[in-house]
C-alpha cells in the first residue's frame, strides 16, 4: 500500500506504507514539527516547501541507513559523467 502526499501543485511524495497507522502518525508529527519551526510570517508555499524538503531529507537518510547511498568517491565519479 502506498500513501501519496500531495503538497500543492508542485510537490508530490510517495511513501510505501508498512504499517499504515504508524506511518500516518509519523507524517503528521513531521508536518507539525516542520510547521512549528517556521516563522509566523511563513506563507503556504513556504510551509509546503519546508515539508517537502524535510521529507526528501528523511527519505535520503533512510536510504543511506539501508546501504543505498553513494560514498563521496562514488558520487564524484558519477558527477564526472554529468
Amino acid at each position: 500500500m502506498a500513501v501519496i502526499l500531495k503538497l500543492g501543485k508542485k510537490f508530490q511524495v510517495t511513501y510505501e506504507v508498512v504499517t499504515p497507522a504508524k506511518e500516518i502518525k509519523m507524517i503528521k508529527e513531521l508536518v507539525m514539527e516542520v510547521t512549528n519551526s517556521l516563522p509566523d510570517t511563513a506563507t503556504f508555499d513556504d510551509i509546503i516547501e519546508a515539508i517537502y524538503t524535510r521529507i526528501k531529507i528523511e527519505k535520503g537518510l533512510n536510504a543511506v541507513k539501508e546501504g543505498k547511498g553513494l560514498s563521496t568517491e562514488e558520487l564524484l565519479e558519477e558527477m564526472k559523467e554529468w
